[in-house]
């Protein structure tokens, strides 16, 4: 349930906001719809830039951005690539791991200082405030919230959980509900994507965007103890199929930073990043090209033979897109009932 006392935040009376959710839980932007296809990426610079942009990604969030020097800069480069930017003020929370020094310790004006700086940037997609904290922090999540709907209306917030059971609680204290899986190397099989899925599109009740968050790190990147094992172009595209199966609004990719993340121990081969990186692309511009039909809001999900494999058909005029995900490591088949007409 809600937090008790919760408030919520409305327009009546003004013109439409830059970027909103509509209801059917898309993305808009200037009163279109997009589908969000980002990817986090602690960089700035031209070069990755540009092969994020050239991989099909049409958003960016970056951790640095918070609290790094010239964020003006970072949103130039970004729409220099045709990349919108969700930008992070995750952190600015008193006692958080990651909390930066703030004046006073006044978080709150920390990120007043930012969204009346920022929000008029042309390439703002969305405001980034909360990245997995627990329910200790869900009051101050739905002050932030509150915040900077009132310096800024016209973009919304988003964040991103990991624990499931506690969605709902969530619901008040931002406008786009997201969840991280995280399967590969986790588990013996991919399903708990289409878990989590399931979770974040009932907590969203079509009154919140519903995103999840594709795996492309390696958990070896944060845990040395591990056997490597990066995920593949087949794993990554087996995680964005059952999102979008799901009926997932908009999906990010975590993370291209931690593609590098061997630099650390002097272990970095660039042939590998650039094998693992083709994947990567592969499966985005997959997904850049299905766009028209992620966005008619026609589609439907289909009962197969095997309901451990999920499967959904998109409908764009007299076209169709049929979607199968097979979650598991072995081979598998399934009959599918498609709809009348």
């Amino acid at each position: 349930q809600p937090a008790q006392g919760s408030e919520l935040s409305f327009r009546v009376g003004q013109p439409a906001a830059k970027v909103a959710i509509d209801s059917e839980g898309f993305t808009l932007r200037d009163g279109q719809r997009l589908f969000p296809l980002g990817i986090y990426a602690n960089v700035a610079t031209d070069e990755h830039l540009a092969r994020i942009a050239s991989a099909g990604f049409n958003t960016v969030l970056n951790y640095d951005y918070g609290e790094k020097k010239d964020p003006y800069a970072f949103f130039r480069n970004a729409g220099k690539r045709g990349l919108l930017v969700i930008y992070s003020v995750k952190d600015q929370y008193r006692g958080s791991r990651f909390a930066p020094a703030a004046r006073g310790g006044d978080y709150a004006a920390m990120t007043a200082w930012y969204v009346q700086r920022l929000r008029s940037q042309p390439n703002l997609l969305a405001w980034y405030i909360n990245d997995e904290l627990g329910p200790e922090y869900l009051d101050k999540i739905e002050e932030k919230n509150l915040q900077i709907k009132r310096l800024d209306g016209d973009h919304p917030t988003f964040q991103v959980l990991n624990k499931t059971g506690e969605l709902d609680a969530y619901f008040n204290s931002s406008d786009i509900l997201a969840t991280d899986p995280y399967p590969v190397g986790n588990d013996r099989d991919l399903t708990r994507t289409t878990r989590y899925t399931e979770l974040t599109v009932q907590a969203a009740r079509q009154a919140r965007g519903a995103w999840v968050v594709m795996q492309i790190m390696d958990h070896a990147a944060y845990d040395a103890r591990r056997k490597p094992h990066p995920p593949s172009e087949a794993e990554i595209r087996n995680q964005a199929w059952q999102a979008l199966i799901g009926g997932a609004k908009g999906l990010l990719f975590y993370s291209y930073t931690d593609l590098f993340y061997k630099r650390k121990t002097g272990r970095f081969d660039q042939r590998e990043f650039d094998a693992t990186w083709r994947g990567v692309a592969a499966v985005s511009q997959q997904i850049a090209a299905f766009t028209p039909y992620l966005l008619t809001g026609k589609s439907t999900p289909l009962a197969g033979s095997d309901p451990q494999m999920p499967a959904r058909m998109f409908i764009l005029g007299d076209r169709a897109l049929l979607l199968v995900a097979n979650p598991y490591y072995r081979e598998g088949s399934t009959r599918l009932r498609l709809p009348a007409g």
